[in-house]
């Protein structure tokens, strides 16, 4: 079910049920200089023996920075293969023995231009197919945000969900647990350049416009589920940055409109992607910013 324009949908979780070690080995090239010869001959000698001489050497020289010229230039990189990853690794072991109850993704889920549809195979293979392991077949929480999504009946959440019930993507709304509240905001359209020049991307900008009402109707409606908020954490989570050290940087937009709210509410952190820069900035107003992958 769509949510009102601007407002916060709610999601109540107080319980989740969910249910040969190879060598290593460098192959190195080694060049072995030898010290030059100094030949010395006594007066008895002819010059032109002197001359022969000097001559050999001159050869020999010339011949071993010929060979290492040869070596250098002809001198190849191994190659070595890493088998794929098969969605099991490190970050499911972590999974495993932090015994997670759900995920939070902050997006970025389906590059480049987010999905074509409900049948589009990049869910399958950017979701469904990558993140298979045992500690990650819980609820995936994401936004509507990076994804982009094209408008159209078949992108919506609800068909995603009936393709897989993990995922739950929506623009704006919040999660209640037992201690902590979540609330993920749609911070697309805070950032002025997706609407001055987006481009070659599509964006959804179904239920936004006018975009500074649909903006006010959101703020105002965070304030008000924080205000009610009687958990002990409050944690937000968008896809852009506020504050980064990363390629993006601060969003100037969500700096002067989203974050003297969570000062003001004092929310304990906000998560993000968009820089894929792992990094925890903490301020003296106890807001920690935590750019994620």
């Amino acid at each position: 079910m769509a949510a009102p324009r601007g407002e916060l949908e709610g999601i109540n979780l107080i319980s989740s049920t969910y249910s040969d070690d190879d060598d290593e080995s460098e192959a190195l090239v080694g060049i072995h200089m030898a010290m030059p010869v100094l030949v010395s001959l006594d007066n008895k000698q002819s010059q032109s023996m002197r001359m022969r001489v000097n001559a050999l050497l001159l050869l020999g020289v010339l011949g071993l920075v010929l060979c290492l010229l040869v070596s250098i230039c002809s001198a190849e990189l191994q190659r070595f293969e890493h088998p794929p990853s098969k969605g099991d690794g490190s970050m499911g072991v972590v999974g495993e023995k932090l015994g997670i109850d759900f995920v939070v993704s902050t997006g970025d889920n389906f590059y480049d231009n987010g999905l074509t549809g409900g049948n589009d195979a990049a869910f399958e293979d950017s979701f469904a197919k990558v993140d298979t392991a045992n500690s990650f077949q819980k609820q995936w929480y994401s936004g509507k945000y990076h994804p982009i999504l094209p408008s159209g009946k078949g992108t919506r959440a609800t068909v995603l969900r009936k393709i897989d019930k993990q995922w739950l993507c929506v623009r704006n709304y919040f999660l209640k647990l037992e201690v902590v509240n979540f609330y993920f905001i749609d911070t697309n359209p805070f950032v002025n350049k997706y609407f001055q020049n987006p481009n070659n991307h599509t964006y959804d900008w179904s239920g936004v416009l006018p975009r500074d009402r649909y903006i006010s109707n959101l703020l105002k409606g965070l304030r008000m589920k924080m205000k009610q908020s009687s958990g002990k954490w409050k944690i937000v989570v968008g896809h852009h940055t506020i504050r980064s050290i990363g390629h993006h940087g601060d969003t100037v937009e969500l700096v002067h409109q989203l974050l003297p709210i969570l000062e003001g509410y004092k929310v304990d952190m906000y998560m993000n992607g968009h820089d894929h820069c792992l990094e925890h900035i903490g301020y003296a107003k106890r807001i920690h910013v935590c750019p994620t992958f």
